[in-house]
């Protein structure tokens, strides 16, 4: 039975060689954008989880509000903080244990400085 589909798939193929490369190419270009949607969240909801307590990890950020760009105000979230901001938290609220500061290299790829 198996036989026979192949058998038709490939007739059709000769027959009708432009419908099918673009039936093809639709399919292949479907399945790269939902594999590379599927890597994307892969690595947005694992990027920590190496760690044995990935639970108690936090990444702290500022928000910027752009002002007077058009019709309406923008928020611009970031995870730039200042400098002293991990050592202030830390004496401020007992809970923190450890502190480190990310450095964005490329784009949005965070690298570790120092622990501190």
């Amino acid at each position: 039975m198996i036989q026979n589909y192949w058998k038709v798939l490939f007739r059709n193929f000769q027959k009708n060689k432009f419908f099918s490369a673009i039936n093809i190419f639709g399919l292949a270009v479907g399945m790269s954008c939902c594999m590379l949607i599927s890597l994307y969240i892969f690595e947005e909801t694992h990027y920590d989880r190496q760690h044995p307590r990935a639970n108690d990890l936090y990444e702290v950020g500022t928000t910027f509000l752009k002002l007077n760009t058009g019709i309406e105000d923008k928020e611009h979230p970031t995870f730039h903080t200042p400098a002293p901001l991990g050592g202030a938290l830390q004496r401020e609220f007992p809970e923190i244990e450890k502190t480190a500061r990310l450095q964005p290299v490329f784009d949005r790829e965070k690298t570790l400085i120092r622990a501190l």
